[in-house]
């Protein structure tokens, strides 16, 4: 009897939580603080820097279905950014062959966008946003690699 309430516990704690995340929503999010490497032409050499965070965007997420992946339960949605100030909403897609992003039960799934990789948690309402480009292409200016985090607010 102990086994069967147990099994009924995690069976509608799981349904309850992918009902949770069952639904499109979008949301605003802006970045807060900013790190990374610059190129110092004086010093010939790269060092660390704080930039001023510049991320506006609205993350728009529509559910597609829900699924397994490695085992466990995961909400499929096709995710888009829409850059502050332009009209043209972005896939940000988890690889170049499967277009949808897994969300799992934690609200955490991780996109790319170009040279840009994301990492959003739908529960606590932040991001990580990673610009991976520069350094490694060699010792030049205003290519350079970083890493903002920010929050977002949901859209009602």
């Amino acid at each position: 009897m102990k086994a069967i309430i147990a099994v009924l516990v995690l069976i509608l704690a799981n349904s309850s939580l992918a009902f949770a995340q069952s639904k499109d929503a979008s949301y605003d999010c802006v970045g807060e603080i900013s790190g990374g490497l610059k190129y110092n032409e004086t010093l010939k050499q790269w060092e660390g820097v704080s930039f001023h965070p510049s991320d506006k965007f609205v993350l728009r997420m529509k559910f597609l279905r829900y699924d397994q992946f490695l085992g466990k339960p995961v909400s499929d949605y096709y995710v888009t950014i829409t850059r502050f100030g332009r009209n043209d909403a972005e896939g940000c897609v988890r690889n170049d062959v499967n277009k949808t992003v897994y969300v799992n039960p934690t609200g955490v799934f991780q996109c790319g966008l170009g040279h840009w990789e994301y990492v959003f948690n739908v529960h606590t309402k932040r991001f990580l946003a990673f610009y991976l480009s520069g350094y490694v292409d060699g010792d030049k200016t205003g290519d350079t690699p970083s890493v903002e985090g920010g929050t977002c607010t949901k859209r009602d």
